[in-house]
């Protein structure tokens, strides 16, 4: 299956319309919908934007769809993938049970900014300026932090993914994508909670190949079972994946 995605032309890797959506679409009554739908037209995305309290209220199924809702949004994940929507974007709570459904960042994630498509589908309200470095973390606040320091020091970005807890796409596959993405040259990764540590750690493997990657460790919970393990554990396991780990 590696191989065979290796091979996949770029335009038809499985998060290209994640990253490259020919139109989007703001679901819900959630105070976040209005953020991210200005966010959206602020930026200046290219393609329709729509927005809607329900999913048969759309005009048309979006190629990415992002859901505002307080509660765990089940059923309009459902509908999504009846309609062939293959892309979501959660800003409240993760799914709570089993079925067919987009594939999704989140819940709780910061959302996506992609510079060079003009696409801000998140919470952050300033489109950063284009740019080689690649932001993936989980973090609200320390994303926010991120985007306001580049800014200060004129830094652009190739994409700004927040994953949020990580309860659908994870590390491992915008590692994949960020690997083989000619526009990012350097990933920053902020990590505090790993479902798949294999599958995280030859992603990064293959992403530190031919390109930069610092990773820097905020705080977990050290209750949860996908917690990291000791710093020290994590800071050796990403050294030979090529990785430099830092503090701050």
């Amino acid at each position: 299956a590696a191989i065979m995605t290796a091979m996949l032309p770029f335009q038809h890797l499985p998060l290209t319309r994640l990253f490259r959506p020919a139109s989007v679409a703001v679901i819900g009554d959630d105070p976040a919908a209005a953020s991210v739908l200005a966010h959206l037209r602020a930026g200046g995305f290219a393609g329709p934007v729509h927005a809607a309290d329900t999913v048969d209220a759309l005009p048309a199924p979006p190629d990415l769809a992002v859901v505002a809702t307080a509660v765990p949004p089940d059923a309009v994940l459902a509908r999504l993938a009846d309609l062939g929507t293959p892309a979501a974007i959660l800003t409240g709570p993760a799914p709570t049970t089993l079925g067919p459904r987009p594939r999704f960042l989140g819940g709780h994630a910061l959302g996506l900014i992609v510079p060079a498509q003009r696409l801000n589908a998140s919470l952050a309200a300033a489109m950063p300026a284009p740019g080689p470095l690649a932001l993936v973390g989980q973090s609200r606040g320390f994303a926010r932090a991120v985007l306001d320091h580049a800014a200060a020091h004129g830094l652009g970005f190739s994409a700004v993914v927040g994953l949020g807890r990580n309860d659908g796409i994870g590390f491992t596959d915008v590692l994949d994508w960020l690997s083989r993405d000619p526009g990012t040259s350097a990933i920053l990764l902020e990590v505090s909670r790993i479902k798949n540590r294999r599958g995280f750690l030859s992603a990064a493997r293959a992403a530190a190949r031919g390109r930069a990657v610092v990773a820097i460790r905020t705080t977990s919970d050290t209750a949860d079972p996908t917690a990291l393990p000791e710093d020290a554990v994590f800071a050796a396991a990403l050294r030979r994946a090529g990785i430099l780990c830092v503090d701050g």
